[in-house]
């Protein structure tokens, strides 16, 4: 079976040929995604990190990214930008972190199964290979029904869940505990000025974000509908985009 992005602590699986790491306490399988995620893997760490990772207004090389002093990571993604996701595993003291970016641009979905956990970018990898039927949540089904999607972090079967935004998943694989927790939130607090001025706020963060995301001066693309979603980035950014 091919994975999107599949990952296990304690729990074997058959490997993809091509697109796997494994050490003494996980296992990675990505081979349907793309492109492929940064693995920095040494005798104190495993680090994983997926997408792209803004700090001070710059996109982080991965050399920058391997460079982390990951003692202070709990406090430095609050200060990070991006899309991205984060696995974390320390080899001595056997625990294991996950993190979501501000928007949960790249779903995880997990479960424990005692001494083992399983994270997922595909929740139909996961109910494909994982779900039995005694494990399928009917309320979650007639809530989707009804609502046309689903609320909170709760899937279509009991045991595995959906890791939302600004969120650190900790495992602890000595004690087998799991613990979830928001390390940020959003500001919903109003803006109490003037619709020209909220005009001009709006527009010159979307060119710092813009701007912050092309800062790698890689060749990016851009596919136009015709509407104003994607003709914003073009005239901010003229000469970027192809």
């Amino acid at each position: 079976m091919a994975y999107t992005f599949y990952l296990t602590v304690e729990k074997p699986m058959v490997p993809e040929q091509d697109f796997h790491f494994a050490n003494e306490t996980l296992e990675v399988d990505y081979s349907r995604l793309h492109p492929a995620p940064l693995i920095v893997d040494d005798e104190h760490k495993t680090l994983i990190v997926l997408g792209t990772i803004i700090d001070r207004g710059k996109v982080l090389s991965q050399d920058q990214i391997a460079a982390f002093d990951l003692s202070r990571i709990e406090q430095d993604i609050k200060n990070f930008n991006g899309q991205f996701a984060i696995y974390y595993l320390e080899k001595s003291r056997r625990h294991f972190h996950a993190f979501t970016d501000r928007t949960a641009s790249y779903p995880i979905f997990y479960f424990q199964d005692g001494p083992a956990l399983t994270c997922s970018l595909s929740y139909s990898d996961i109910w494909k290979r994982d779900v039995d039927i005694e494990d399928i949540n009917k309320d979650a089904f007639y809530e989707f029904l009804i609502l046309r999607r689903l609320m909170g972090v709760k899937t279509y079967d009991h045991k595995t869940q959906y890791l939302s935004s600004f969120s650190h998943l900790f495992f602890n694989l000595n004690a087998q505990s799991l613990q979830v927790e928001r390390y940020d939130t959003l500001d919903f607090e109003k803006f109490p000025h003037s619709f020209n001025k909220q005009a001009k706020s709006l527009a010159e963060r979307i060119k710092q974000a813009i701007e912050s995301r092309t800062s790698d001066a890689k060749q990016y693309g851009l596919m136009l509908s015709g509407g104003m979603d994607s003709r914003v980035p073009m005239a901010v950014k003229k000469g970027v985009f192809t």
